[in-house]
């Protein structure tokens, strides 16, 4: 790095985004996961084949990201950005607030590589489930490996993944990226992601239309016209 203070700070926002794209992946499952209860179920039945085809998109889109983020061999990744981070410490100005003074500080360079060991510990107490991660890319998601092309089914008993560990790994990453945030921007970083037009959105509609559709009381709609393009509200009602 030419000029470390300006560019950590770049690698960490892009960083950062990354995790977003990731950890907004992980909610819309865990979203999806929830309408599979009773009373919203039926908005699920609606689009079974659909919903299927996201769940099973998203969790590989997930895995093969976290790749990307953890990966000890990328040029770019969390592992990378630990790393410079501790390598430039003493050039990129990490500053912490001060209570007594009210005011920001620099943090000491052994103080601030002192952190930075601390997150390598966490991601290195995660790497059983990284090398699960990365097994399960490479021999069924980048690659086609023949053994598990017969036998999918083993896939998942030599690589078990379950979605605890993932929510786990993924708050270890949250909390080393806020850390690092705090640290360099001096500010608190908010990992949640809120979105009015998301997969909750889509579900509370399509759970309303169905709804609608079986409410044998509005006999005087003509229910099939509000599923049409051309829809026009006085073509709606029997008069």
């Amino acid at each position: 790095m030419t000029k470390p203070k300006k560019e950590i700070r770049v690698y960490l926002r892009k960083l950062v985004d990354h995790f977003f794209y990731i950890n907004n992946l992980n909610d819309q499952l865990r979203i999806l996961k929830s309408w599979e209860s009773p009373k919203r179920v039926a908005a699920i039945e609606v689009g079974t084949h659909f919903f299927g085809l996201v769940s099973y998109s998203f969790q590989r889109a997930i895995l093969i990201e976290l790749c990307k983020l953890l990966s000890e061999d990328e040029d770019k990744s969390l592992v990378d950005f630990l790393r410079k981070a501790k390598e430039h410490a003493n050039s990129i100005d990490p500053q912490i607030y001060d209570i007594a003074s009210e005011r920001h500080r620099t943090v000491a360079t052994s103080q601030y590589r002192s952190v930075i060991q601390q997150h390598k510990k966490m991601l290195d107490d995660k790497k059983g489930l990284i090398k699960r991660i990365r097994g399960r890319r490479n021999k069924m998601l980048a690659h086609s490996d023949a053994t598990y092309f017969n036998n999918p089914e083993k896939i998942y008993s030599k690589y078990p993944i379950n979605i605890i560990e993932i929510d786990e790994l993924l708050e270890t990453v949250s909390t080393i990226l806020k850390s690092h945030y705090n640290y360099l921007f001096n500010t608190d970083l908010g990992m949640t992601f809120h979105t009015s037009t998301g997969l909750e959105a889509v579900l509370i509609y399509v759970r309303a239309y169905k709804r609608f559709w079986e409410d044998n009381r509005l006999t005087k709609l003509k229910k099939f016209s509000y599923s049409q393009d051309n829809f026009d509200v006085s073509d709606s009602i029997y008069l």
